[in-house]
């Protein structure tokens, strides 16, 4: 089965089968790792976006608004946040990011749901669906609004959180080679971004390996060879 990029802060990480998987990668040459974070970038990751998307330079992207392929609309407060995401992506890489209105237009989607597990029977708060295993139309990010009890503000932050490490995911970035959960300073790629400094967004040290990564990537797009 094809590898889903979830992230699961308030239910339980992909645990040791993700961690064999990133293991592996490793051992293959394929992850570029951070010096300034334990995040990690999967050139396959960015090998199966060029292969499959960018024939014509534009990752082309639908941002659900109105629930077409979810179960939930997307809020005002989320597109400002996936929108200036995006943005901070955009002047770190080659080819070019184009949001269109139409899915059936579309390269990937955005998509929220009510409940991942009764939706998609996904048991995390988040993903990334890069070979549409969840039949939704195009692969995707998907999510669901994280629920704390008592701490709505938190639950808000933690819910921007995940769009923001999914599309981490959805331009190379991958989780920590150490366990989820593990003390991950300066990523939003690990379990414990919660306390990042610089809010509910890829950090710094994030965007700065999402560069290097496309980098090492492009000078050497025969990543099997």
């Amino acid at each position: 089965m094809p590898q889903l990029y979830g992230h699961s802060v308030h239910t339980h990480p992909k645990g040791d089968a993700d961690l064999d998987y990133l293991k592996e990668q490793d051992s293959q040459g394929l992850l570029v790792k951070s010096t300034d974070s334990k995040a990690t970038f999967d050139l396959s990751l960015a090998d199966d976006l060029d292969y499959y998307y960018l024939d014509d330079n534009i990752l082309k992207i639908f941002i659900d608004k109105k629930a077409t392929i979810g179960t939930e609309k997307i809020s005002r407060n989320e597109l400002k946040h996936i929108n200036k995401q995006i943005k901070s992506v955009k002047d770190l890489i080659e080819f070019d990011i184009k949001v269109v209105k139409n899915a059936a237009k579309a390269d990937i989607g955005m998509a929220k749901f009510n409940n991942m597990v009764d939706d998609l029977g996904e048991d995390s708060v988040g993903a990334w669906d890069p070979v549409d295993n969840f039949d939704l139309g195009l692969p995707s990010i998907c999510w669901e609004d994280t629920i704390i009890k008592n701490d709505k503000k938190l639950a808000k932050f933690d819910t921007k959180s995940t769009i923001s490490h999914e599309i981490g995911h959805i331009f190379g970035l991958e989780h920590p080679l150490t366990d989820f959960f593990d003390d991950h300073p300066n990523t939003i790629m690990g379990g414990d971004e919660l306390i990042e400094k610089d809010g509910p967004f890829l950090t710094k040290q994030d965007l700065n390996l999402i560069a290097q990564g496309w980098d090492v990537y492009e000078s050497n797009p025969n990543i099997y060879g």
